[in-house]
């Protein structure tokens, strides 16, 4: 059977970024079947350019979401999307801001033969070439198994390009919609691999992620008081991935991570809302002990 890719992009009020994304997207070399685009309740105008493209490129399918279910929710839905698709048998996501050079996709399709597929991921770059930080996978312990041919295999990576055989998402089910944002990608991709697969980040795939500064996620220097409460879900997120994944020493090692180390680190470094930053931390690492999100699987 040809392989044939439904592409599925998340986006909320970028509509510059979603643009740049899906005229990377339409010159592709390896043709897509669909594209699916989660819209999550903008409010920039994204939805009337996404019907007014679609006179043009009806290979467009548009999820007008009614609330923001986040990065997670998004992803979710638009998987769902997919598997009702019956003439693609793989999924590629990625968020808005993710430019995928034109052979992108021909080289990860290319890689479809290597063994016991769960996930391929890209290799992901910033505007000016240099490895994003915020999305280098996390290598397995026996990372270099194929890289002669091309392939490195990882625990975990982001949804800033990945790729699934639909038999996989049949089988695990979907991303966790009440992550929101943060640690969605690490628990589906740990999830897969647990059910068996292996993950491959294929080194030759090279998409840009087009963000304005190459760093990672870090409450030490967060500046934005409208954005601390995204480490509210970080940090409760990697609780939950800590205590389903990781085992007694990833509790304790993340307990310790965001109750002492980082509280430390803001008290040392922070500019501003030290005292605000680490009750977050606080709040989101307790909710993480309770937080047991069901996970949706294909009826």
């Amino acid at each position: 059977m040809e392989n044939r890719v439904d592409a599925i992009v998340v986006t909320y009020n970028r509509l510059d970024e979603l643009k740049k994304c899906l005229d990377a997207l339409f010159k592709q070399t390896y043709t897509l079947n669909k594209i699916i685009v989660v819209d999550n309740n903008s409010d920039d105008g994204t939805y009337e350019y996404l019907m007014e493209l679609n006179n043009e490129h009806t290979e467009i399918f548009i999820k007008k979401l009614e609330q923001n279910l986040g990065g997670a929710g998004g992803f979710n839905q638009g998987l769902k999307e997919f598997v009702k698709d019956k003439n693609a048998n793989y999924a590629w996501v990625m968020d808005s801001d993710t430019l995928p050079k034109t052979t992108a996709l021909e080289k990860m399709i290319a890689k479809s033969d290597l063994e016991n597929i769960g996930f391929l991921c890209s290799n992901v770059r910033w505007v000016d070439g240099s490895p994003a930080v915020m999305n280098i996978p996390r290598p397995a312990k026996n990372w270099n198994y194929f890289v002669t041919q091309g392939a490195t295999l990882v625990q975990s990576a982001s949804f800033v390009s990945m790729m699934f055989p639909k038999k996989v998402i049949k089988k695990v089910g979907y991303p966790i919609t009440d992550f929101f944002i943060w640690g969605d990608d690490v628990e589906f991709s740990r999830r897969i691999r647990q059910a068996g697969y292996n993950g491959f980040m294929i080194s030759d795939s090279i998409v840009t992620h087009d963000i304005k500064q190459n760093i990672g996620t870090s409450i030490e220097d967060e500046l934005a008081k409208n954005r601390l409460n995204r480490y509210y879900f970080g940090s409760r997120n990697s609780m939950f991935i800590a205590k389903k994944y990781l085992g007694m020493r990833g509790i304790l090692k993340t307990i310790v991570r965001q109750t002492i180390i980082q509280p430390i680190n803001i008290i040392r470094k922070s500019k501003c809302y030290k005292l605000y930053k680490i009750i977050i931390l606080y709040k989101g690492t307790f909710a993480g002990f309770k937080f047991n999100p069901k996970i949706e699987n294909i009826n």
